[in-house]
């Protein structure tokens, strides 16, 4: 594929969020990946379901597995001594964020991606329970740096500073919910305004299940997103869009982009590319920033966009305006 047409194909990663907190929010997570257009699923590494999910992802290549750093529910990996700004007395994730340590929230970072990596799953990229990284500055500067480390995306932040750092991430972010007797409708309406580039759209699907530590009605709702997300109407629109699905190994540099360069993974790779959509095979059979604008400033049908080409030129005029003052150093 030429790099014309890259530009303008529309490219969408539909990540299911939450893979590894209970067995049966897996096998929902699993069944919308088989039989309808999830690609992607990011991981609980201190939850219930962490060991049935990694033998499910060892056992399901084509679905790309990224790590759901999680700061908010159940204990931490780290040593609770080590990390005790984010713990309360009980000795679970507290509530209060205003006292968070830097070195705490990069030390049970740190547990939670190796774990992964431990167990035979290399994280396709990062994102954040409760989206914990779009909302505490602090967590995002802290993925970020293992992000470009490990040369890996990160779900985006539409005020990142990090444009031309190294930071790999989507054009856009979709940002919505699909239990309503609508979702079908509303996923709809989003595929149908997709524009040329990178989307990711996250959702929610799962089985109800009392080890998923929430309740009913949560349980209920992702149920319904299942339904949503293996929805043959949605799978047609897929087709007729000409929409290619891919997952964040699959991410190819388009003029938004936040990196330059070729993609290092051909887009042929994942089975849910092809024109006509055929399920996966059944993997049971196979093998410091100070202040920031806040992040929940949604436009139209939850759709966030960065705005990057703006944001290069100024960065452009930055840079050219720091050389002519250089050059005019050196001439006295």
């Amino acid at each position: 594929m030429g790099i014309g047409e890259i530009r303008l194909t529309k490219y969408l990663i539909v990540n299911a969020d939450d893979f590894g907190l209970s067995v049966r929010v897996n096998e929902g997570i699993l069944e919308a990946h088989r039989n309808g257009i999830v690609t992607s699923a990011t991981l609980m590494a201190n939850m219930p379901g962490f060991n049935h999910a990694v033998y499910m992802a060892n056992r399901t290549s084509s679905l790309g597995v990224g790590l759901h750093l999680n700061l908010s529910s159940g204990k931490p990996l780290s040593p609770i001594e080590s990390v005790t700004s984010l713990v309360g007395a009980d000795g679970c994730f507290s509530d209060k964020r205003s006292g968070w340590r830097d070195e705490d929230i990069e030390r049970e970072l740190d547990k939670q991606f190796n774990r992964l990596v431990s167990a035979g799953v290399m994280p396709t990229h990062l994102d954040s329970h409760h989206h914990i990284h779009l909302e505490v500055p602090a967590v995002y500067d802290i993925m970020v740096k293992l992000a470009i480390k490990k040369r890996i995306p990160v779900r985006l932040h539409p005020w990142s500073p990090y444009t031309e750092s190294g930071l790999v991430g989507t054009d856009s972010l979709i940002m919505d919910t699909y239990d309503q007797d609508d979702g079908a409708e509303r996923l709809l309406a989003h595929l149908q305004d997709l524009t040329a580039g990178t989307t990711e759209l996250m959702c929610h699907p799962g089985y109800a299940d009392s080890e998923a530590r929430s309740s009913i009605a949560a349980q209920m709702k992702r149920e319904a997103e299942l339904r949503t997300f293996t929805d043959r109407r949605i799978m047609e629109e897929i087709r007729q869009s000409s929409i290619r699905l891919i997952d964040f190994r699959n991410l190819p540099v388009t003029d938004n982009s936040p990196i330059r360069g070729e993609s290092d993974v051909s887009l042929n790779s994942h089975p849910h590319l092809s024109e006509a959509i055929e399920p996966a095979p059944d993997p049971s059979g196979g093998r410091k920033l100070n202040k920031r604008k806040p992040f929940f400033k949604r436009r139209k049908k939850g759709i966030i966009r960065k705005k990057r080409s703006t944001r290069a030129k100024m960065n452009r005029t930055s840079r050219l305006a720091v050389k002519k003052r250089r050059r005019k150093t050196k001439s006295r």
